[in-house]
């Protein structure tokens, strides 16, 4: 599968939800980075905003990578768990807040609140990337637990939510929340 087919297949899938919406996006490793970027940049298109949880690669990583895509990120802000443990000094800067590892995850679900507030747009969504690096820090239940709370607060509040993961690593994760979610995109 090229660039063109993964976007083609997302935007195809992505099309069929209204303007709430929660999504599994499983995709195999050498599609998951590129269809994670290709949901965001269809999701910000459509004039959401809202925030994205990276644990995988560092917010500047990904922000200029959105940009070569021609994302909007005036309205999107980050939580970046994985930079403090490469050196990267915790603390808020820019769009982002910097918290010191991926098992911070009380951390992460109060930083959500404070930065989905500062989203300028009508409909908001949060984004995780990724399970997969997620549960190298933290045990099942507990991820389990976690993901199950975003997803009834994102119901409760009108927000939509992207679980992106890679699909041969965390089957069992998935297997719960693709019943919590309003479909599973698979990549």
């Amino acid at each position: 599968m090229n660039s063109e087919n993964i976007n083609i297949k997302i935007n195809k899938e992505l099309e069929t939800l209204g303007d709430e919406f929660i999504i599994l996006l499983t995709s195999k490793p050498e599609y998951y980075f590129d269809s994670v970027l290709k949901t965001v940049k269809f999701i910000t298109d459509k004039g959401m905003g809202g925030v994205y949880i990276t644990t995988s690669r560092p917010y500047r990583f990904i922000k200029n990578r959105l940009e070569e895509y021609s994302t909007d990120t005036e309205n999107l802000f980050f939580i970046d768990t994985i930079s403090c443990m490469a050196g990267e000094s915790y603390g808020e800067r820019e769009r982002c807040v910097f918290i010191e590892n991926p098992t911070a995850i009380e951390e992460v679900g109060m930083w959500i609140d404070i930065l989905m507030d500062r989203v300028n747009t009508e409909n908001k969504f949060l984004i995780i990337d990724s399970l997969s690096t997620m549960l190298i820090y933290n045990e099942i239940t507990a991820l389990k637990e976690f993901s199950q709370f975003l997803i009834s607060r994102m119901r409760l509040t009108g927000t939509s939510g992207v679980f992106a993961s890679i699909d041969t690593e965390t089957q069992n994760i998935c297997g719960v929340l693709s019943t919590l979610c309003d479909k599973t995109i698979k990549v």
